[in-house]
């Protein structure tokens, strides 16, 4: 799997939160096996206290648990997967429980303090590409964007009524680029006309949004976090905290023949 894509991702701490000295309260992770990559962005509840807790360990118990679960079926993929991505959901919530018991957490406005948390992931097998969310955030297949706008009102995993939504199905094989984000990064799309200066360049910030074509990203495993830095950090066009998932389809090398 790994040979046919290639895999980065970054995180920026959005300008809010910079200047409220919160944390980057966004999460990401990436599980490779021989059979499946997997994908989990994710976006801590802005007012939660410690709202980058569950997105950190969240989306690690997400990744690990599905796995694992595909992994101890070797023959065959499942064949509902919205069935298999809530019941992964609902073993987090039951792990989620003993958990907070360990810690003393009984109470939702201590559990909310922690546990508020988005996921947009993606699992990628030899011959299936399954893409889903559990609340907002913003997902990009072969250039076609969706933005998954809740109104700022999230559905958030530990709610327990929120239900997977499978934003795409389909064969690996047509798969030539993938970008899952949090909610922050629709903030590049409503500000992708304004100027930028970027080594003494004048461009537009719609320029620097070529994740899904440039062909540098193919070669450089860091540059989605450093494009990241360069928006958020240093030109503060960010202000919300916002993580990217980037997946290319690796070029294929034709190799050089004497005719």
């Amino acid at each position: 799997m790994l040979d046919k894509f290639a895999i980065q991702g970054g995180s920026v701490i959005g300008s809010y939160h910079h200047k409220g000295f919160k944390n980057n309260q966004d999460a990401l992770t990436i599980a490779t096996t021989e059979r499946v990559v997997i994908g989990l962005v994710s976006d801590g509840c802005g007012s939660g206290r410690h709202s980058e807790v569950g997105a950190k360990l969240g989306v690690r118990f997400m990744a690990n648990h599905l796995r694992q679960m595909i992994e101890i079926c070797p023959d065959e993929l499942p064949n509902d997967w919205e069935y298999f991505l809530n019941d992964a959901a609902r073993q987090f919530l039951l792990s989620l429980r003993r958990f907070n018991q360990c810690l003393g957490i009984v109470e939702a406005p201590d559990t909310y303090s922690y546990w508020l948390f988005t996921l947009v992931g993606f699992i990628l097998t030899e011959e299936r590409t399954i893409i889903f969310s559990f609340g907002d955030g913003v997902i990009s297949l072969n250039g076609e964007v969706t933005e998954i706008d809740q109104n700022n009102e999230p559905e958030y995993l530990t709610y327990g009524s929120a239900k997977v939504k499978i934003q795409h199905d389909l064969p690996t094989s047509e798969v030539d680029s993938l970008l899952i984000a949090t909610d922050g990064f629709s903030e590049l799309f409503e500000r992708s006309e304004e100027d930028i200066s970027l080594l003494g360049k004048e461009m537009k910030v719609g320029d620097l949004l070529d994740f899904e074509t440039g062909s540098k990203y193919l070669k450089n495993k860091a540059l989605v976090q450093k494009r990241l830095n360069v928006l958020g950090n240093n030109h503060k066009l960010l202000h919300d905290d916002t993580t990217v998932i980037l997946v290319r389809k690796q070029e294929l090398q034709i190799p050089i023949t004497n005719i």
